[in-house]
């Protein structure tokens, strides 16, 4: 009886904590997302992009085909005679994602929108006609897609990026999106939540991950050691380490990433407006990345996540990529490396 109540008590200190769940097989191999969130290229690929990627340890790319909408109007457009860039189209996102699988570099699938202007997180309809015309033209976006990442055998369908008001008002419309998802997809699903609004989300416990793009602010110093960094980021994951114990979920970061120039770990959305007036910063970018990892590798219920963004050609070599978050060509790849070849994870 003694033994039975050690027992006990000790699952239950394991839950308090975040360090059990009941994907057995998720605890046992802890087969974390190293992942990086892949740039769909203008044109087909004219070299291969997976050698650089396989150099970092990466075992996952995002693929992200985006649909668009238009300013007053509700529709959700996707279609290949409206994609400019061959790696959005239906052609470009098959062939991205068996060139992966040729590589044994898995896939998370994330179709998303983009609307110029206008952060998807702030669309919202006054119309119940306009929001019903969104709501079939998405689904039929989303669900498109979910046959495509069912016949690849695609290994994370994300269902959404970051449509903060619509997931909060209409929280019956996702579980059944997901629902109708898993009928065609036989995966594991997933919904990209900004940082600021994973807590408010209704229906992670209808997914298999809770999906954080993990923008945190953490100082606004120009420059700010890993200690303080790492001290900024523990009020955070004890929060985000409660929202995974209770929805008994373990917690995947679907973006993170900093620009390299100063200041780079604080309203990162603020700082990509005035990036190109921004000094440099190699080092704060790669130190960003080190405490993150700190902080996070070692935590159970932590499953990885992907690194924005990756570039599949030599563009990231212009001048405007010396600031940008793609960390191809400085210090912070070494950085990423160094953290994904580690060898408790798989």
């Amino acid at each position: 009886m003694i033994a039975i109540i050690i027992l006990a008590s000790s699952i239950l200190l394991l839950l308090a904590n975040g360090h059990l769940f009941s994907n057995d097989t998720y605890i046992r191999e802890r087969n974390v997302v190293k992942g990086v969130s892949f740039v769909a290229p203008r044109d087909s690929f004219s070299t291969n992009p997976f050698l650089d990627i396989k150099k970092i340890e990466a075992n996952y790319i995002s693929v992200i085909p985006y649909a668009f909408m238009r300013q007053e109007d509700p529709n959700v457009y996707y279609s290949s005679a409206q994609k400019r860039w061959w790696g959005e189209t239906p052609e470009g996102v098959l062939t991205s994602i068996k060139m992966a699988h040729d590589h044994d570099v898995k896939v998370m699938l994330k179709p998303s929108v983009w609307m110029h202007r206008t952060w998807t997180g702030d669309i919202a309809f006054e119309r119940a006609a306009d929001l019903e015309i969104w709501k079939k033209t998405y689904r039929d976006y989303i669900l498109g897609f979910a046959k495509m990442a069912d016949s690849l055998n695609v290994d994370i369908f994300c269902i959404g990026n970051e449509f903060k008001q619509l997931v909060f008002k209409y929280p019956d419309y996702w579980y059944d999106l997901i629902g109708q998802v898993r009928v065609i997809y036989d995966g594991k699903l997933t919904y990209a939540a900004n940082w600021d609004a994973y807590q408010k989300i209704a229906f992670w416990d209808a997914l298999d991950f809770i999906g954080i793009n993990a923008y945190f602010p953490l100082s606004e110093k120009s420059n700010v050691s890993k200690k303080d960094l790492i001290s900024s980021w523990k009020p955070i994951e004890r929060t985000i380490n409660q929202t995974a114990t209770n929805f008994d979920k373990p917690v995947l970061f679907t973006e993170y990433g900093y620009l390299s120039v100063d200041g780079t770990t604080f309203n990162t959305w603020e700082l990509e407006k005035k990036m190109r007036d921004l000094p440099i910063n190699e080092a704060a970018q790669s130190q960003a990345f080190d405490a993150l990892y700190s902080v996070f590798w070692e935590k159970d219920y932590w499953a990885g996540g992907f690194i924005w963004k990756w570039y599949p050609t030599k563009r990231h070599r212009l001048e405007y990529h010396k600031r940008d978050y793609s960390p191809q060509g400085k210090i912070t790849e070494k950085t990423i490396q160094q953290w994904f070849q580690k060898d408790n994870i798989k």
